[in-house]
């Protein structure tokens, strides 16, 4: 009597006979009495897949196989993800040298330009010394040099300009900062005795301090300013 209530009862709860609960892997206790039975959980194996219950049904385990879960990428989505990543370095190389380089190069080359000038600027103020100093301009830039080596006039004006890019040195007083060539000089007199000088950068003739014409209004009068 209590065994075949006990077959009723699995029957009506999981819709299937008790030989066929076991073969779908179900585990259940021995009921005692009339009660319900009670299911315990079933814990999947890492890997295997849970057989989804359907109506009336326990949730049961499927022969043990692999999960072979579709996770990766093809190699088709790889390549285009390669081929982008490619086209992204690709375009910022480009942009680099499209403007990076192009505003570092004109950086740098405005700084040479300011480095000539401040050095004929150099030259100017040694110039007006020597002048002063010696009632005439030197015929060469190489007398200037050993004259500012020695002269505390142009030191001490030289230095105290403010905003210098380097120290006034006169070892180099006679070369261009951009090339290392020396700077044309030329004097410029008439025959009324004026006498004016024409400095100029070799690599920029445009930078020039004083004229070829003897103007007095032209004298220690830089092209920049």
């Amino acid at each position: 009597m209590r065994a075949a209530l006990f077959r009723l009862t699995l029957r009506r709860v999981t819709g299937c006979g008790a030989g066929q609960a076991e073969a779908e892997g179900a585990t259940y206790p021995r009921l005692r009495g009339l009660g319900r039975p009670t299911v315990l959980p079933i814990r999947p194996r890492r890997g295997y897949p849970v057989q989804p219950a359907g109506p009336g049904l326990i949730p049961s385990l499927d022969p043990p196989r692999l999960l072979m879960a579709n996770t990766g990428a093809s190699g088709s989505d790889l390549a285009i993800r390669a081929l982008l990543g490619l086209l992204i370095i690709g375009l910022c190389v480009v942009l680099y040298f499209v403007t990076v380089v192009p505003a570092q190069r004109a950086a740098a080359a405005q700084r040479e330009t300011d480095l000539t000038r401040e050095r004929m600027s150099d030259v100017r103020t040694a110039l007006i010394s020597y002048r002063d100093s010696l009632g005439n301009y030197p015929s060469t830039l190489d007398s200037l040099v050993m004259f500012a080596r020695t002269d505390s006039v142009f030191a001490a004006q030289a230095s105290g300009e403010e905003e210098r890019l380097g120290p006034p040195m006169a070892d180099s007083l006679a070369v261009s900062p951009r090339s290392g060539t020396p700077f044309l000089y030329e004097l410029v007199s008439d025959t009324t005795g004026v006498e004016i000088y024409w400095l100029a950068d070799p690599d920029s003739e445009a930078d020039s301090i004083g004229s070829r014409d003897p103007n007095p209004s032209l004298r220690n009068a830089a092209s920049w300013e």
